[in-house]
């Protein structure tokens, strides 16, 4: 599989293992924005570096390549014009992340939360946003998510090529 059978402007939750052996629900979340073949995408992600949460947030033309990585699953698109918008929603928590409990997975499901409202990020004040995912819970794509790394988490370890890619169920697409 290569970045040419993704999407454009797609959004994907990456789940990656944590190494062997596996343990069932205990992934590294990350969300990966695809542009297009040519120029990849933009893998946004939070990492706990033993002094904390930092942001790990970055351009990358190989996420498919990634060690661990167990998969994609598809999310969203992202409508035209509206890539600023997630990019303001998926970083406004970067100045935040040791002020509360948090992991890579509750970073991912608090930073797509106002996307299924149509809100604003978190300390971003009021204001409408756009509704881009069609979610019909948060908690429900959680175990989407969550169960399709379980039946894949395996072929990861092994480097099974190519890396599977689906579509979520839960968010309607």
């Amino acid at each position: 599989m290569s970045l040419s059978t993704l999407q454009p402007n797609a959004l994907y939750i990456a789940l990656f293992t944590r190494g062997y052996p596996n343990q069932p629900d205990d992934f590294h979340w990350a969300l990966y924005l695809h542009h297009n073949a040519q120029k990849g995408g933009i893998k946004y992600h939070v990492r706990n570096r033993g002094a904390g949460w930092t942001v790990d947030h970055g351009s990358t033309k190989g996420i498919l390549k990634e060690a661990l990585l167990v998969g994609l699953v598809q999310i969203a698109v992202i409508p035209d014009g509206e890539e600023g918008y997630v990019n303001e929603v998926f970083r406004s928590l970067d100045g935040t992340l040791n002020e509360r409990e948090i992991t890579c997975r509750t970073w991912i499901l608090r930073v797509l939360e106002p996307l299924m409202r149509g809100g604003k990020g978190e300390g971003e004040g009021e204001g409408a946003g756009v509704k881009i995912l069609g979610c019909e819970s948060i908690e429900g794509l959680e175990r989407e998510v969550k169960d399709f790394g379980n039946r894949y988490m395996d072929e990861a370890n092994e480097n099974v090529q190519p890396r599977l890619v689906e579509v979520s169920r839960v968010c309607g697409l």
